[in-house]
């Protein structure tokens, strides 16, 4: 399960259990909805998640440049144990930007202010 906010300019979607190819097609619907609502800077908390399969993470890699491609960003919060284990043993550790949580992912955005 995915739910969705946003904060200021940023929409935060927060994956609930394991990341697989069927949850991450409800990550790609959420952030085209808010695409369609002109946000184009996200936060991906990863808080309730533990694991990640790898064509779910190929995915998430193709989301990220085409945001970056459009002007915009994706941000990850939380990863933490066996879900970093897999994002540095792929390597795609160095595509993203990871923060220790959710505030510090928002707060790396320059024009956000009091995000969190």
């Amino acid at each position: 399960m995915v739910t969705a906010r946003h904060v200021k300019k940023i929409a935060v979607l927060e994956v609930h259990g394991d990341l697989q190819t069927e949850e991450l097609v409800e990550v790609k619907n959420r952030m085209e909805e808010w695409m369609d609502k002109e946000y184009r800077f996200f936060v991906l908390n990863f808080r309730h998640s533990e694991r990640i399969h790898a064509t779910a993470l190929g995915i998430l890699v193709e989301e990220l440049k085409r945001l970056r491609h459009n002007g915009g960003d994706m941000k990850l919060a939380n990863v933490r144990g066996s879900l970093k284990r897999v994002f540095d043993l792929t390597g795609t550790a160095s595509l993203f930007e990871i923060h220790e949580s959710e505030k510090k992912a928002l707060e790396s955005f320059e024009f956000v202010e009091d995000a969190a």
